[in-house]
């Protein structure tokens, strides 16, 4: 399913997918969401960027969260 988060006034796409030896589905988002949510010394940019971040399961290019 895809769905979307709104950050910082943008929006970014999000899919839940399953994988094979995960009890639910998780979710994925794309690298351009990780660069703003995630600083260059590797922490985050904003508290609303935290919890954002623990709700994504990993990181892709956006053809593939569009793709799935």
């Amino acid at each position: 399913m895809l769905d979307f988060v709104l950050f910082e006034e943008n929006i970014y796409p999000v899919r839940y997918v399953v994988i094979e030896g995960y009890v639910s589905e998780l979710m994925i988002s794309t690298e351009d969401l990780e660069a703003v949510l995630i600083n260059e010394d590797g922490g985050y940019t904003s508290p609303e960027a935290r919890l954002i971040d623990e709700h994504i399961f990993f990181y892709v290019p956006e053809r593939i969260v569009m793709d799935c």
